[in-house]
């Protein structure tokens, strides 16, 4: 993996922060992490590239989450605008302009509401506003399901859930 991660061509936020983990490059982190507000948009979302367009929900809750799952930090200010559009995209005061309008929304919001439980951000109002139908999670969904159960102190019958979620993934 060394070698492939070291050769890997392309450049985007997503690719240089994938690659600066896959590799446990500090310096490379350091780089990315000084760039970072530089492809946050008016909202607080990461873009892919650091010009003036939207930024994306998915990018902004990935680089939450692989950042935490590395136990690397992202500047406060930038994780803070960060989590201020993942919460508002969830709560639906903040929007993305869908080229087409994509039955994956609740998907998109679950993994916001996971990157944000990651962060301590996630409240059982954000997770009770979520229209969760476990038997038609994706497999992606269904893990961010259970490290929301897992998170998230006070959701109603978390226990039931948590084992239901687990049955269908083993599925």
């Amino acid at each position: 993996i060394d070698r492939a991660m070291h050769e890997y061509p392309f450049s985007c936020l997503e690719q240089q922060a994938s690659v600066a983990i896959a590799l446990r490059d500090t310096e490379r982190w350091r780089a990315v992490m000084e760039a970072l507000p530089s492809y946050l948009d008016g909202d607080g979302f990461a873009r892919f590239f650091p010009v003036n367009s939207p930024g994306s929900e998915v990018l902004t809750s990935y680089l939450l989450a692989i950042s935490d799952a590395a136990k690397w930090e992202i500047p406060a200010a930038s994780r803070e605008r960060m989590l201020g559009a993942l919460t508002r995209f969830v709560e639906g005061s903040v929007t993305r302009r869908e080229t087409v309008n994509a039955a994956d929304l609740p998907l998109r919001k679950l993994a916001a509401v996971e990157a944000l439980a990651r962060h301590g951000r996630a409240t059982t109002a954000l997770v009770g506003a979520l229209a969760i139908e476990p038997m038609l999670l994706t497999n992606a969904g269904l893990l961010d399901w259970i490290s929301v159960l897992d998170r998230v102190a006070g959701i109603p019958q978390r226990e039931t859930r948590r084992r239901e979620a687990d049955t269908l993934l083993r599925a």
